[in-house]
């Protein structure tokens, strides 16, 4: 199947369509129309953390629907499902704060998404028969004296619909664009772990029992992708870029995003280093015997990129800490730890020892484990490390 034409329809026959649309309207209603369009669009995205923050923190009716654990808002609501849910054995996890914020914020997100589809259905809905009435009452279309004038309007009202499909098709790749950069991504993970020459060292389990091309729709999926990246229409879009990072994208992540604390956490951007990380080892065993550990140096290089570990570490440690420590452990240095740099520090230090350990044979059963003569640079390498982090 020819995605590639495809997609080439959908984009460009919205385009069309608006055109023909805008020609048939004429000027002043085709302009009526792309402003409240463009102004539906802007009020979401201006306003969608606010509105997001306000559902999740104000009153609302038939949360009395929950049960026991139903409070006057969602946020106590969800509160009291987490402490129900988990129990005294988990509550460690709630009771710290940073804990406590890391479930908010995945809470939040749940409210986004819900409140995404409130707003592009019922919402859209309601608004679009409110801007129709007005527009059929407020704006009219006066009659015009001769045809070279009204061919005129017509034509300006062609260009207006044009701007009206760019806008919509600019929406629509807000969605597309982002599902098929998340299907990029999968799909590199999918590869790496590759049923034919990817198994778990010393076990007869198979981290998928068949190859991922005997996958059913495995390969319209790749040529769904292929035929979006390529497409000429998407490419067109893609130089409205910001950093690097086309338009559609970064609107894509404000949605599709966990905000914990003064961090934004693209789901699309994790994943997309998760398929990084996978493709180093894709050709390798999952044994530290031949592992090679360049490869897992670069791992936690790129790991350290990741936004969601760097949010994560601290809440794991401290929830960790109140649960296993001692109560009296002074937790304050973590505070401004830069988590990145350690993550990066420990996989230097961990690329090290691997190679020191496979040079003495330590993972190799079959011959004795031997004396390493040290590399003098990388045991300065190794100190460097340990002494970099904290």
């Amino acid at each position: 199947m020819d995605y590639n034409l495809i997609f080439t329809a959908i984009l460009g026959g919205t385009i069309l369509f608006a055109v023909l649309r805008g020609y048939l309207r004429g000027y002043r209603k085709s302009l009526y129309y792309l402003i409240v369009t463009l102004i539906f669009y802007v009020v979401f995205f201006v306003t969608l953390n606010t509105v997001t923050q306000l559902i999740y923190t104000s009153p609302l009716p038939g949360l009395e629907l929950a049960g026991d654990v139903a409070g006057p808002t969602l946020e106590v609501t969800i509160d009291n499902v987490l402490d129900e849910s988990l129990g005294d054995d988990f509550a460690f996890l709630t009771d710290n704060p940073e804990s406590a914020a890391f479930f908010e914020s995945v809470a939040l997100f749940a409210v986004k998404l819900v409140w995404a589809l409130i707003y592009f259905t019922v919402v859209s809905v309601i608004y679009w028969l409110i801007t129709r009435l007005v527009g059929l009452i407020f704006v009219r279309v006066p009659r015009e004296e001769g045809s070279r004038k009204k061919i005129r309007k017509r034509g300006m009202g062609a260009v207006v619909g044009a701007l009206h499909g760019i806008a919509a098709v600019s929406m629509l790749l807000i969605l597309l664009g982002g599902v098929m950069n998340i299907n990029q991504s999968l799909l590199v993970i999918a590869d790496a772990f590759d049923a034919e020459n990817t198994t778990i060292q010393e076990s007869d389990i198979q981290l998928l029992n068949d190859p991922m091309d005997d996958i059913e729709g495995i390969d319209d999926l790749r040529e769904a992708v292929d035929g979006f990246v390529n497409n000429p229409i998407v490419r067109a879009f893609d130089q409205v870029a910001f950093g690097g990072t086309p338009y559609y994208l970064i609107l894509f992540d404000q949605v599709f995003s966990l905000d914990y604390e003064d961090v934004n956490i693209p789901i699309r951007r994790e994943l997309a280093i998760i398929a990084d990380i996978t493709t180093l080892f894709a050709d390798d065993e999952i044994d530290p015997g031949t592992l090679d550990p360049s490869a897992i140096s670069e791992a936690f290089n790129r790991l350290a990129d990741s936004k969601l570990v760097e949010a994560f570490m601290p809440v794991a440690v401290r929830a960790l800490v109140a649960e296993f420590g001692d109560d009296e452990i002074d937790l304050s240095p973590l505070e401004g730890l830069n988590w990145n740099d350690e993550i990066r520090e420990l996989g230097q230090i961990l690329s090290l020892a691997v190679g020191v350990m496979q040079q003495a044979n330590v993972f190799d059963e079959e011959n004795p484990i031997s004396t390493v003569e040290l590399n003098r640079d990388d045991v300065v390498d190794l100190f460097d490390a340990l002494g970099a982090s904290n």
